[in-house]
């Protein structure tokens, strides 16, 4: 009876322990979450900020900088941009100069914008030289380029808030800029709102010309892929009046997602605030407006992602303090990233019926029905959760005293010793034959082994993944033969011994793997002494070879397995095969792959539409000044549906080749378009017509098929116009002497095309024998400005001096119109007049009597 008892209060005492055990575990539980709810949900966690102490030398003396805003303090984001950069220079006693462009009332290229500049360039040589230069947003950053050589010579820059990703990467090939580049918060709320309304087929987007909203078209045309089976409508607020935008707006559908990307002016050149556009573009649309950046929630907007302005600056800062401390802009890597966040209007998605409940984690909320079921979440739930850990707390606290009131006497229970089974025998696996893992030219590890390597725990430790190739390695065998070459492979490979490394690999051919445990930044001795050994010459018994190699580098990213690393370094590889020549190091990031997937899309659209010669050609304009009268139109080619951009399926089709094909294409389609137009007895004038230099690298009969053509269709040759470009010249100079002779023997006008995008100078340019010189648009936007048209005007006036006329790309203002006339240019193109039209919109084209 007493053993019953005994027995009974131990199994009571257990209960009594586990139960109060429960009760604290979920006590426990509930505080936190509910402390955690609370936290996130009022946003009282703090952003550490302690940033610049470990960045700045103590024996570094104070430095002068300038940041240089892009927009006034009455901006969303300039306050907090500023702010952030200087919280981390205040810290690291650097001192800020700081300016503001006003780039909405002073755009780039305006009087406003020139006076601006000259006040700068005044106060910049009262100061003297600055240790760095910062600039916030796109447009400082063009201010930048064009200036700093006059303005800012050899001082480093470092940028933040770039939107266009191609002109920021463009930047910091100069050597003297790095910085930050904002990405993917485009495609992110375009995700959010296909969540908030799933039921919509298609986007509208608002967008404008200014440089901010070409980069934030550029990236809602990358994140429109994402979207299969979503189309997309543009609606060009600088091609409009405010009536005509208001009247395109109110026309879109309910299923439609409208987005205001960009409506800074009009098609007068009248420059809005965003407030206004906001108010203008939401009391117009029957649909709800989203922007993809901050600013107009709470104006009418429904909702944006947005990147915290004020982290970014501090970040910058941060890449700034690296600059002062001694690392070349060279050496540091271009950022791509930004800290995300949401914000929603909770009475614009209620008027248009859509719920907060599918809104991105962490979003913000404004104008909340506080009585709402969302708004009662944020405090309703964490202080239940409070309540509940505080009632299960003081229950596991009666519990205890219970237990203790009821405890047990010591029991005495025999133990049974318990004998363990060994564990069951496992045979040994069979050693693999090592020789499957080995190369047999080198000796060492294969792309075998690699791929079992890359599925093990140890491949965790690599950082870094380098992948070398020999360039032009099949002419090396062709010329010294298999045994020679492969005592160059084993040379190479002894050579890469030297490094610190993990491993070395031989892959396919004459490409090799190797591992670093460590990352290889831009400019490390692993680069710089791989670089050495490479470039030195291999004598093989009386050989003697010199080779070029090319590099990938990639670095472990977040997320990223050694197979991603693998196929990253393939990417750059291919990338540095684009680049041509040799010794060159390319390092990999997401971009490459994006742009190799493209690459791929278009080659295919390519192959199909060259088959079936399948273009849309449209005529652009070209306005003889004099005259004020059409002197002739460029031919320019386009996908149908415009699915790719002209400058992105242009270079793909330059680099596979398939460009020869378009060129033949576009030339047989002009040719055909002077013989309608003949027919139906209009006006006719020269088209021009790109020839690119893959026809002289190829050999073929492109000026037999040109002139073939022209005869078929009794055609004279001087309507065709055929536009080079300096890369042309630097082919064989008998072959390239022989094909523009004949052409030009045969009656065909020869122009050089997009002069002053390139390296030549006036005097080469002005000694090839062309008639025209077209000057490119890039070339236009720096120099055509006054106070810095001196290069413009030597160069017209020595290509009239040499029989040459002007051709002026890319004029769109009609104070350019005016400045090409005083500097008596022949010939302008660019939408001034006219975009590029359909042939029969072309040939009726005729300019206005006050352009």
């Amino acid at each position: 009876m007493a053993q019953a008892e005994t027995k009974h209060r131990a199994v009571q005492s257990n209960r009594y322990r586990a139960r109060r055990i429960g009760f604290i575990a979920v006590a426990i539980v509930c505080a936190v979450l509910g402390i955690w709810l609370l936290v996130f949900n009022f946003g009282l966690a703090s952003r550490t900020q302690q940033v610049a102490v470990q960045y700045v030398s103590t024996t570094q003396p104070v430095a002068d900088i300038l940041l240089v805003m892009s927009y006034d303090e009455s901006e969303a984001n300039t306050p907090r941009a500023r702010d952030g950069v200087l919280d981390v220079m205040e810290r690291s006693s650097v001192n800020v100069d700081v300016v503001y462009m006003d780039a909405y009332n002073a755009p780039l290229g305006s009087d406003a914008y020139n006076a601006w500049v000259s006040q700068l360039g005044q106060k910049v040589a009262q100061h003297g030289r600055y240790a760095a230069v910062i600039c916030a947003d796109d447009e400082a950053l063009y201010f930048m380029e064009n200036n700093h050589d006059s303005m800012f010579p050899s001082t480093p820059v470092v940028f933040f808030g770039i939107n266009d990703f191609n002109h920021a990467l463009y930047a910091t090939s100069s050597g003297y800029m790095t910085g930050m580049v904002e990405q993917s918060y485009v495609g992110s709320m375009m995700q959010a709102t296909k969540k908030l309304m799933p039921e919509a087929t298609s986007f509208t987007a608002i967008i404008d010309e200014t440089p901010a909203g070409i980069g934030n078209r550029a990236q809602f045309d990358k994140a429109l892929k994402s979207f299969e089976g979503m189309t997309v409508t543009y609606i060009n607020a600088s091609q409009l009046t405010r009536e005509e935008l208001a009247s395109s707006v109110a026309g879109t559908s309910k299923d439609t997602i409208v987005f205001l990307l960009d409506a800074n002016n009009d098609r007068y050149g009248n420059v809005y605030s965003l407030d206004n556009s906001v108010a203008y573009i939401t009391g117009a649309c029957s649909c709800p407006v989203f922007r993809a950046t901050i600013g107009g929630v709470g104006g009418g907007v429904a909702g944006s992602a947005f990147l915290d302005p004020e982290n970014d600056g501090q970040r910058a800062a941060q890449l700034a303090i690296h600059v002062l401390n001694g690392t070349r802009p060279a050496e540091i890597e271009l950022v791509k990233d930004g800290t995300l966040g949401y914000v929603f209007d909770q009475q614009v998605l209620s008027d248009y019926g859509l719920s907060t409940s599918n809104l991105p984690a962490g979003s913000s909320v404004i104008n909340r029905n506080y009585f709402s079921f969302d708004t009662l979440m944020l405090i309703v739930l964490p202080a239940a959760l409070l309540a509940l850990a505080a009632f299960f707390f003081v229950a596991s606290l009666r519990l205890g005293r219970l237990a203790t009131a009821r405890k047990p006497r010591p029991v005495s229970v025999p133990v049974r010793a318990v004998t363990v089974p060994e564990p069951p025998y496992e045979p040994e696996k069979p050693q693999i034959t090592q020789s499957v893992y080995r190369d047999e030219v080198t000796g060492h590890h294969n792309m075998q082994w690699l791929a079992e390597f890359a599925q093990s725990s140890q491949a965790n430790d690599i950082r870094a993944l380098v992948e070398v190739e020999i360039v032009a390695y099949e002419d090396i065998v062709a010329a010294f033969g298999r045994t020679v070459s492969e005592g160059l492979l084993r040379c190479v490979t002894e050579r890469m011994e030297g490094l610190e490394k993990a491993f070395l690999v031989r892959s396919a051919g004459a490409q090799f793997f190797l591992g670093f445990e460590t990352e290889v930044p831009h400019g490390s001795h692993q680069i710089d002494f791989l670089e050495y050994l490479l470039r030195q010459p291999v004598t093989i018994d009386e050989d003697t070879i010199e080779f070029d190699t090319r590099m990938a580098v990639t670095n472990r990213q977040p997320g990223m397995t050694m197979d991603d690393m693998i196929a990253g370094s393939d990417y750059a590889i291919r990338q540095a095969r684009e680049f041509g020549g040799g010794h060159s190091v390319v390092f990999y990031d997401d971009n490459m792959r994006h742009a190799m997937e493209d690459a791929r899309e278009i080659t295919a659209l390519l192959r199909i539409a060259i088959r079936n010669e399948d273009f849309v050609i449209c005529y652009q304009p070209q306005i003889d000044l004099r005259l004020n009268d059409v002197a002739g139109y460029e031919a320019l080619v386009r996908l149908k549906n415009d699915e790719y951009p002209p400058a992105q399926f242009i270079h793909v089709a330059e680099m596979n080749g398939m460009i020869v094909d378009i060129d033949r294409i576009v030339a047989k389609r002009a040719i055909e378009q002077l013989a309608t137009w003949k027919k139906r007895n209009k006006r006719l004038r020269p088209i021009s017509i790109n020839f690119s230099t893959a026809h002289l690298t190829r050999n073929d009969d492109f000026v037999d098929f040109l002139l073939s053509e022209l005869a078929a269709n009794e055609i004279p040759a001087d309507y065709i116009k055929l536009e080079i470009t300096e890369g042309f010249f630097s082919a064989n100079s008998d072959q390239v002497e022989q094909v523009l002779r004949r052409l030009i023997d045969n009656g065909v006008t020869i122009a050089l095309d997009k002069f002053g995008a390139g390296y030549s100078s006036f005097s080469d340019v002005m000694s090839v024998p062309v008639a025209l010189v077209k000057i490119d648009k890039a070339f236009v936007d720096t120099f055509l400005v006054d106070g810095n048209d001196d290069n413009f005007e030597n160069l017209v006036r020595l290509a009239h001096g040499l029989g040459k006329k002007v051709v002026v790309v890319g004029v769109e203002k009609k104070w350019q119109i005016e400045i090409c006339r005083d500097l008596n240019c022949d010939i302008v193109q660019g939408y001034y007049f006219s975009k590029p039209l359909s042939p029969e919109n072309a040939v009726q084209y005729r300019p206005s009597a006050n352009a």
